[in-house]
């Protein structure tokens, strides 16, 4: 079973929300303590997310269920074995999967790398490009689990450019020609003008994503 399994399940398909993905899309195992940790790629989030081993691989192991299921329906048969459905045999061939096929050292040592942090997740999947100053949804191919906690103020954030406009551009725009003269030595120092940081300020009283990153970090460059 573990040798039939191995290269189905990863292939397998699966479509969420409109949108088609192979488990090996959204599982990754990765070196943990004793046991693998797994990562699943949560899409109602838009992030990934660190589970046990024995977590994930009960995750794991549903979709095997559904892929033994599918392959003996395909070949017409309707009766499906009682251990199939009872866990412990496709408990066994997920582990075995995770060991080998989703094993993905590369990806987990790439999660939340430094090209990230221009990126902000929030907790209904809309990632804020702070260099663009746009709006996407994350997908897998992103490695990114860090998140603001707080669904994306769309509403907020229309208002804000209807109210400063050309003034919140320009604000953007004045930061990253600092950051640009900075050049690739750029520490993040305190080197925003005081109208810069005055401002900043003032939006951070609008949008609660602005102020929870300031209260972390108590520097605007850093935010």
């Amino acid at each position: 079973m573990d040798m039939l399994l191995k290269p189905l399940v990863p292939k397998r398909k699966i479509t969420i929300r409109g949108q088609d993905f192979t488990l090996q899309d959204l599982y990754k195992a990765a070196p943990g303590g004793r046991e693998l940790d797994v990562l699943i790629f949560d899409l109602k989030r838009g992030r990934w997310e660190m589970t046990p081993s024995l977590v994930g691989c009960e995750a794991l192991a549903d979709q095997c269920t559904e892929t033994v299921i599918e392959i003996l329906q395909n070949k017409c048969i309707e009766c499906v074995p009682a251990w199939v459905r009872k866990g412990a045999a496709m408990r066994a061939a997920a582990a075995g999967i995770l060991r080998s096929s989703l094993y993905d050292k590369e990806h987990h040592t790439s999660l939340d790398n430094p090209a990230t942090l221009q990126f902000l997740v929030f907790d209904d999947g809309i990632l804020f490009d702070r260099d663009t100053m746009k709006t996407c949804r994350t997908t897998p191919s992103m490695p990114i689990s860090h998140h603001m906690g707080i669904k994306f103020p769309t509403k907020e954030f229309h208002e804000l450019n209807q109210k400063y406009g050309s003034k919140l551009n320009a604000v953007f725009n004045a930061i990253k020609q600092v950051e640009a003269m900075q050049g690739s030595g750029y520490k993040r120092e305190k080197v925003f003008t005081p109208s810069m940081c005055d401002f900043l300020k003032l939006l951070s009283k609008e949008i609660e994503a602005l102020g929870v990153l300031f209260t972390c970090h108590e520097n605007w460059e850093v935010v």
